[in-house]
């Protein structure tokens, strides 16, 4: 493992037990078993080592998301989505401490997450325009209902982990795949 993965690694490990305020760049070295200088040849400050964690989470929920699509490329299309919505679920879900301790206080720079948030953003537009072609769902706007559903899909999460002691992950999952499937029906001529 290289030093600076060994960085990461213990950062966001001492972040998510302590939270950014309590967490100084000495814990993290410390933690990472190298010298505080060793830090400063990796990450200009602690929120740079923030930063590069959040992306290493986006890339993560993509890579996973990006692999559950690829083992259900001949499933149903409804089945194909539950299943993401599952995914991003459990990602979140095994994420809640680091939501919990870190991302509360700390907003990254919009540029830091564009990239990520766009490629989600594209993946749930292209699912969307998927299904719309093959008759499955329906949107006025694929792009924007995209949108508001990563969006919802977010908050959610975040909101019920600040607020929730046990989060009920079927539930939430149950609950978000029938929210999709309202948003995304396809009308019934009368």
């Amino acid at each position: 493992m290289s030093t600076e993965t060994a960085l990461l690694e213990a950062a966001e490990r001492v972040l998510a037990e302590r939270g950014i305020q309590a967490t100084t760049v000495a814990d993290m070295t410390a933690a990472a078993g190298v010298a505080k200088g060793t830090f400063y040849l990796y990450f200009a400050t602690k929120e740079d080592v923030i930063r590069a964690l959040q992306r290493r989470h986006f890339q993560a929920m993509l890579d996973r998301v990006a692999d559950a699509a690829a083992k259900l490329q001949d499933a149903d299309w409804w089945d194909v989505v539950d299943s993401l919505i599952e995914t991003i679920v459990d990602y979140d879900c095994e994420q809640r401490d680091w939501y919990c301790k870190v991302i509360q206080g700390w907003a990254p720079p919009a540029t830091d997450v564009d990239k990520p948030r766009k490629q989600i953003h594209d993946l749930i537009a292209g699912a969307i325009r998927t299904g719309m072609d093959g008759g499955h769902c329906h949107a006025e706007d694929p792009e924007f209902t995209a949108l508001l559903l990563q969006s919802a899909l977010e908050g959610s999460t975040q909101h019920l982990f600040l607020g929730e002691e046990e989060i009920d992950r079927d539930r939430l999952v149950h609950g978000f795949q029938q929210f999709v499937r309202k948003v995304l029906a396809v009308p019934h001529s009368h």
